[in-house]
């Protein structure tokens, strides 16, 4: 014969877990199995805290540089930066490679649109608009105004 027992406890995590024991008797022999159900859908469960990144491991991504108009093409066009980083930054490096002037202008542009903020983070810049097939950020640059 089985003879259900049913307590319900509260976690110190706010997690409310159903404990069953079973007792089954059979020819003098007693064995109890405790088991646990899943919590209902009204409970709370609680969450992890998202894990830290150890110092150093910074992620690189890969920026690809593409002329518009009349610029000149850079000999090596594919760069890996990493991913913490800060828009101005490419911004600084490129019209160093492009040996520019103070006063020149210098535009770039991601998605053949639009130009990203100068506090914008590669990496972040990277999971948005990065293309999917081969896994780089292109960045147009120009002279001019090219787009928007």
């Amino acid at each position: 014969m089985s003879t259900p027992t049913s307590d319900s406890t509260s976690s110190p995590l706010a997690v409310e877990a159903t404990t069953t024991t079973t007792t089954t008797t059979t020819n003098d022999t007693t064995t109890t199995a405790p088991s646990i159900s899943a919590p209902s859908s009204s409970t709370t469960t609680a969450v992890s805290a998202p894990t830290a990144v150890p110092a150093g491991s910074v992620g690189k991504v890969k920026v690809h540089f593409v002329p518009v108009g009349s610029v000149p093409i850079l000999k090596k066009t594919k760069f890996q930066i990493a991913s913490d980083q800060r828009f101005a930054s490419v911004h600084t490096f490129l019209r160093k490679v492009l040996k520019l002037q103070p006063g020149d202008s210098l535009f770039l542009y991601l998605s053949s649109s639009f130009c990203p903020g100068p506090e914008e983070l590669l990496g972040d810049l990277n999971a948005c608009f990065a293309l999917q097939q081969r896994g780089e950020l292109v960045i147009h640059y120009s002279f001019q105004q090219a787009w928007g």
